[in-house]
């Protein structure tokens, strides 16, 4: 019996030694996280603390840099501020000294404005010649150079003419007289209502067309063309209607193609072509 309360005893003391290790570790355990939130916190709070003392250490740092800076920019003003005191003191008696001179440059000055202002009077009418003069030189030059373009033009139509001259003397030296009459073409009727040629020949020498015949239409014409340089007959148009008609054209040297055309339609014409410059 004994033995059974001793073990029941015991039981209990174990059972409250128990209960009472647990309530303790877990009082334990809620304080050490407690502390261990509240260390991390300080710790994070002196890190920050830290970096703002860093930040403030470089600011001082740099504020006294700028000060010293400041100190030897203030002593080399106050060393200006005594070199301008001397200077200022130097002109002052510059000054006055000057102020005696005063009248005799206001003199000076007041001839010099003189002198200038007829100067420039001066000088403003020569500017207008000036002007003028340019303008009238400008006008002479746009005239030398129409005069020049004209020049040009007619020793360019001159030299032409010149050699067309050459030309014409030569074929008219070449020969006294017109040589005998040649007929060249006698073409059937031809229908036609544009320049058709009717015959083509080379003429050695300068001379004239004749042409004789009549179409069957009062519209109809006859067209000379000729190869030499420039012909001044080469467009015309030479009536050649119903009536009998004959038509002197004078040819230049080269190549020379008499057409026969109609205005108003188809036409036919009986033509005889003469020339006399063989």
């Amino acid at each position: 019996m004994n033995s059974r309360i001793l073990s029941l005893i015991v039981s209990i003391l174990l059972v409250i030694t128990l209960v009472w290790f647990l309530v303790y570790y877990n009082q334990s355990s809620s304080t050490i996280s407690t502390s261990n939130s509240t260390i991390t916190a300080i710790s994070n709070e002196k890190t920050i603390l830290q970096t703002q003392l860093a930040a403030a250490n470089s600011q001082i740092d740099s504020l006294q840099s700028k000060v010293s800076s400041l100190t030897t920019q203030i002593s080399d003003v106050a060393a200006q501020i005594d070199a301008a005191q001397k200077q200022n003191a130097t002109l002052q008696t510059q000054l006055t000294q000057s102020r005696t001179q005063t009248a005799n440059v206001t003199v000076q000055l007041q001839q010099a404005n003189t002198l200038a202002t007829a100067l420039q009077n001066q000088a403003t009418s020569l500017q207008s010649q000036l002007t003028a003069a340019n303008a009238q030189v400008a006008t002479l030059q746009s005239q030398a150079t129409s005069l020049q373009t004209q020049l040009d033009a007619a020793n360019s139509s001159l030299s032409s003419a010149q050699s067309q001259v050459s030309q014409l003397q030569a074929s008219l030296n070449a020969r006294s007289s017109l040589s005998s009459p040649a007929a060249i073409a006698i073409l059937a009727p031809v229908s036609t209502n544009s320049p058709a040629p009717v015959a083509s020949f080379n003429a050695d020498y300068a001379g004239y067309v004749s042409v004789s015949g009549n179409s069957t239409s009062a519209s109809g014409y006859i067209q000379v063309v000729a190869s030499y340089g420039v012909y001044a007959y080469n467009s015309n148009n030479y009536p050649f209607g119903p009536n009998p008609t004959t038509v002197l054209i004078p040819v230049l040297p080269g190549t020379v193609t008499v057409n026969f055309g109609s205005s108003s339609g188809n036409a036919t014409a009986a033509i005889t072509a003469i020339t006399y410059n063989r």
